[in-house]
């Protein structure tokens, strides 16, 4: 095999056949093209994350609710049961905690907290999410029935930061320090 035996191509291979159409830079009706596909790629792309937001986030954000409606009667029943027995709930669910999973919660830790850490057994973020959800709920004196719907107008589990006197009343604080 010598040097020209290896570049040697096929005579029906022309990589440098003219005649075949030849795009430039500048041509516009392939740009237009290119441009119609690309975005219609991206309407596929749209129409999948909405399927996926149906299917998956608002089905999943409607379960999650649900359960944390259950888990508020579950703690509304325990705060409704005699004060004894709701301190032996709360210090069986540190220990518990505590000796089978190494989350510490001291009698500072809200109640709600408490049950919460108690039932999910989830990252410190997940519990205080769903434990504020439900102390505000708590605060704002929210019966067991409506809370979904109250987590639902208020914008979800992130949204629900403060009961809705602390929201007026921050309201209120800053509206005086913008007239200043």
């Amino acid at each position: 095999n010598n040097f020209d035996d290896l570049f040697e191509f096929e005579e029906d291979f022309d990589l440098f056949n003219y005649a075949v159409e030849s795009p430039k830079p500048s041509d516009k009706a392939r740009k237009q093209s290119h441009l119609h596909k690309i975005l219609a790629d991206g309407d596929v792309l749209a129409q999948e994350y909405k399927d996926y937001e149906k299917d998956y986030v608002t089905r999943g954000n409607k379960m999650l609710y649900s359960l944390l409606t259950k888990i508020y009667k579950y703690a509304l029943d325990i705060d409704f049961s005699n004060s004894t027995l709701r301190e032996d709930v709360l210090d069986g669910m540190r220990k518990h905690l505590k000796e089978c999973y190494g989350v510490k919660t001291t009698m500072k830790t809200p109640w709600l907290t408490t049950v919460i850490k108690y039932i999910v057994k989830a990252n410190r973020q997940t519990a205080s999410n769903y434990s504020r959800v439900l102390r505000v709920a708590h605060s704002n004196d929210i019966a067991v029935k409506d809370l979904t719907a109250y987590i639902e107008d208020r914008g979800g589990i992130g949204c629900i930061k403060a009961s809705d006197d602390e929201v007026a009343k921050r309201k209120e604080q800053k509206e005086i320090k913008q007239k200043r």
